[in-house]
């Protein structure tokens, strides 16, 4: 269960993002992801995926064997998801999307802005452990 103090932290990193129009490797799903899991814990995330267009973005997915593999790499083993932590969808026609887990619902960067989706269409995600 998460803790209240927990969501506040997690409304804190949401609400230091930057809002952008889309580009990829500046304002995109995955640089959103690196940027929340950086303020709740700390560590560097943004450093590990760097990319300046659609086509280097899925290069490096390509280069890593999927995005899952990918954000393993980044993140470390895949676990049960938790409010904070980053999770990666599958959304029907968009295909595979980073966010993170906020209650029942992950929040992700699309060309829309920010969006809610729903959890079910969380394929897996990762454990970060927030500071407190």
């Amino acid at each position: 269960m998460t803790s209240v103090a927990s969501l506040t932290y997690v409304k804190r990193a949401f609400n230091s993002w930057k809002r952008r129009e889309f580009k990829y490797g500046d304002a995109d799903c995955c640089s959103f992801v690196a940027h929340v899991a950086s303020e709740l814990t700390g560590r560097d995330y943004r450093r590990f995926i760097t990319y300046h267009s659609e086509s280097q973005a899925y290069d490096i997915i390509d280069a890593h064997g999927g995005f899952e593999a990918l954000m393993t790499k980044v993140f470390g083993q895949p676990g049960q998801p938790s409010d904070g932590d980053p999770c990666l969808m599958k959304l029907p026609i968009v295909g595979e999307i980073m966010g993170i887990k906020f209650k029942d619902q992950v929040v992700c960067v699309t060309k829309s802005g920010l969006t809610q989706i729903p959890e079910r269409y969380i394929i897996t995600g990762w454990n970060l452990c927030l500071k407190q």
